[in-house]
């Protein structure tokens, strides 16, 4: 098993899933450090989030869509980038989010963090 412990401290990431495999996220990232938010942003809250020494990522389940259709433009135009946490039967990414990291199921908590760590790695 991979280690995680303290790899995203100072990340901060935006959850968005179904209410299990949220929990599960949330528990991988507390492990690894992260400040994790699960509520919608708005604009204004991302510009309160983002800043250069604290980067912003966000993880997205593709089966959350009609929660994240509403997420995703706000993302976008604060130029936060995202992983995309694909479903088993969804291997490919949904053609409106094409340019987002993904991660098809099953996965691992160390996978998720690694994603993470990679796009945070790219914002700074």
């Amino acid at each position: 098993m991979t280690d995680i412990a303290g790899r995203l401290l100072g990340v901060t990431v935006v959850v968005l899933a179904r209410p299990f495999l949220r929990g599960y996220i949330c528990a991988v990232l507390a492990d690894a450090q992260a400040t994790t938010l699960v509520s919608d942003l708005s604009e204004g809250e991302i510009a309160d989030f983002a800043y250069p020494s604290r980067p912003l990522v966000a993880c997205i389940e593709a089966d959350a869509m009609d929660e994240s259709d509403a997420v995703i433009p706000v993302l976008e135009a604060g130029g936060v980038p995202y992983l995309m946490l694909l479903a088993a039967r969804r291997r490919d990414h949904p053609p409106e989010n094409r340019s987002a990291a993904a991660l098809g199921q099953p996965f691992a908590g160390f996978q998720i963090v690694e994603a993470l760590e990679n796009i945070a790695r790219k914002t700074v």
